[in-house]
Formats: C-alpha cells, sequence, structure tokens
C-alpha cells in the first residue's frame, strides 16, 4: 500500500499533467506580454493623435482587466501544480486505506474532514481533505484497469 501511493506523486499522468499547466502558464504569460505593450503603446496612441481620451480609457481599462484575469489565472494554475506535485498526505490516506472506520471520533473528523454542510434531514454534503489525493490515484487505477481490459482483448484476439 504504501509503495501504491508513494508512487501516485511520479505517475506519468501526474507529470503530464504538470507540463500542460505548466504550457498553459507560458500562453498566460505570453497573453499578458501582448496585453503590456499594447497598454504602453496606447498613451503613445492618444499623443498622436490617433485615439481620442474616451477610446484610450476603454481601451486601457480593458487590457488592465484583462492582465488582471490572466495574473488570476497563472495564480491558479500554479495553487493546482501545487496540490498535483504535493504528497504528503499520503501517510493520512495509507492510515484511512488500512483501517477500517467503525466509528468516527474527534481525531478522524479533524484529520480527514474539511466541512461539513447540513442542508436538512436528508442531505448532508461532507468535503475531505484529502479529495485531490484520492482522485488521482483513483484516476490511476482506472488507467491501470483499462489499460488491463484492453491489453486482455488483445490477447484474447491472438
Amino acid at each position: 500500500m504504501r509503495y501504491c501511493l508513494n508512487s501516485v506523486s511520479s505517475l506519468p499522468f501526474r507529470n503530464r499533467e504538470i507540463k500542460q499547466l505548466k504550457d498553459e502558464i507560458v500562453k498566460c504569460g505570453e497573453k499578458k506580454e501582448y496585453y503590456q505593450k499594447h497598454s504602453l503603446s496606447l498613451y503613445e496612441d492618444l499623443k498622436s493623435n490617433i485615439i481620442n481620451e474616451k477610446d484610450y480609457k476603454a481601451l486601457k481599462k480593458m487590457y488592465s482587466d484583462e492582465i488582471e484575469i490572466l495574473d488570476k489565472r497563472i495564480d491558479s494554475i500554479n495553487k493546482e501544480i501545487s496540490v498535483i506535485s504535493n504528497n504528503n498526505h499520503s501517510k493520512y490516506l495509507e492510515y484511512a486505506a488500512v483501517n477500517k472506520f467503525e466509528n468516527l471520533s474527534r481525531k478522524i473528523i479533524v484529520t480527514f474532514i474539511n466541512k461539513i454542510f447540513v442542508y436538512d434531514k436528508k442531505k448532508i454534503e461532507i468535503d475531505f481533505k484529502f479529495q485531490t489525493d484520492y482522485d488521482i490515484m483513483r484516476k490511476y487505477v482506472n488507467k491501470a484497469l483499462e489499460s488491463s481490459v484492453s491489453f486482455d482483448l488483445i490477447k484474447e484476439a491472438d
């Protein structure tokens, strides 16, 4: 089990996902640079009477808004990369996988649950702390199962 949990951080799909996110950061950086360059040239256009002051302000605001959106997206991607590459929670996941909880104690709730939402008598939503790690492991197992099924089908065809 420990081997399985520790190997999640070095899985090819995980590295591929991080690479895709880093590529997206580069693209966002390029777009940001484009908007910054055009934002700087607006003043020259205003002074040369190519655009009027109203257009200058509108375009300046538009470029500033786009730059702000790109900055937020870059921050979001960096956080996502951090979550994907962080494997500090494997000891908790291992503990949960090995031990079957018959009763919930305060320690278990504090360790594994982030929030509990109670909507009415019949609806409860639980936000788990390590949901991302669990999802990564589930994705890995599903991919492994898919590849073994396709391999079995190839062997049967021969």
